[in-house]
């Protein structure tokens, strides 16, 4: 998947969310959530559609959800109409299995951090297990479904 003047689009549902990372030749250069899009199928590949559009991705990288582990219906209902308008929209699509490389999901963000400086402005501090999960860690669920399908570079 790696490609010179790539703009990869890497979306992610998580916690009532969805939120994409921009990938320009495998580095993270934008990215943004969306509590609305979490609403409705219809409504998630709406808004994927304007993220496509306002970004100019060529390819759009989606959780598979026959694969996808600890997610609902909602969510993986959501993930099956995201792949389906990334289609419609005419980019490459890639379904990829989420690949878990860390204990837990503050020990991956403090890797990407690590890795991609730019990400610590959307990073979250370390939650107790009484805390809510901070809605930051769909871009880091984002990154790792990039990272899945080879999109990222440096390689770590």
């Amino acid at each position: 998947m790696k490609r010179e003047g790539g703009r990869v689009l890497s979306v992610a549902v998580r916690n009532n969310r969805v939120g994409f990372v921009l990938l320009i030749d495998g580095e993270p250069m934008q990215w943004g959530k969306s509590r609305l899009a979490f609403r409705g199928a219809k409504t998630a590949g709406r808004i994927l559609s304007e993220w496509i559009s306002k970004t100019c991705a060529n390819a759009v990288i989606v959780e598979d959800p026959q694969t996808a582990q600890r997610k609902g219906r909602k969510s993986k209902a959501v993930m099956r109409r995201l792949a389906a308008t990334a289609e419609k929209s005419r980019v490459e699509v890639m379904m990829v299995r989420r690949a878990f490389r860390h204990p837990n999901l503050y020990l991956e963000m403090c890797a990407f951090v690590e890795r991609y400086p730019i990400m610590e402005m959307v990073g979250a501090s370390e939650r107790r297990a009484w805390d809510s999960e901070d809605p930051n860690y769909v871009y880091f669920e984002a990154l790792a479904l990039a990272e899945s399908a080879g999109a990222l570079f440096p390689e770590g």
